[in-house]
């Protein structure tokens, strides 16, 4: 599967996380961005997955820890932000599939 990401900030880390129908995470991408581009994107590419259905998320990595936060009651931090690709993701035997997603902010 290959997977053209379009993240909403430049500014910001990001946690791109595969995930099977159980909601297993199969693979992890840490995305850096790059401070000379204002709009960041990434292809990504799983090679050698079984066949079956997958999600995609995003986690907008503020601190940079490579973990999503639930935020702080007390300190009045926010969790951090998690987008989901919004349909699943079907792997076939010997097919390649390639997706375009914009992540809305």
């Amino acid at each position: 599967a290959k997977i053209d990401v379009e993240f909403p900030n430049a500014n910001n880390n990001y946690l791109v996380q595969l995930y099977n129908a159980r909601k297993k995470i199969i693979r992890e991408s840490f995305i850096i961005p790059d401070t000379a581009v204002t709009n960041m994107s990434q292809v990504l590419e799983y090679q050698f997955l079984s066949p079956g259905t997958y999600g995609v998320r995003v986690i907008e990595d503020v601190n940079g820890n490579l973990k999503w936060d639930s935020g702080k009651f007390l300190s009045k931090e926010l969790p951090e932000k998690v987008f989901y690709y919004p349909e699943d993701i079907t792997i076939r035997s010997n097919w390649d599939v390639v997706l375009d997603w914009e992540v809305d902010k």
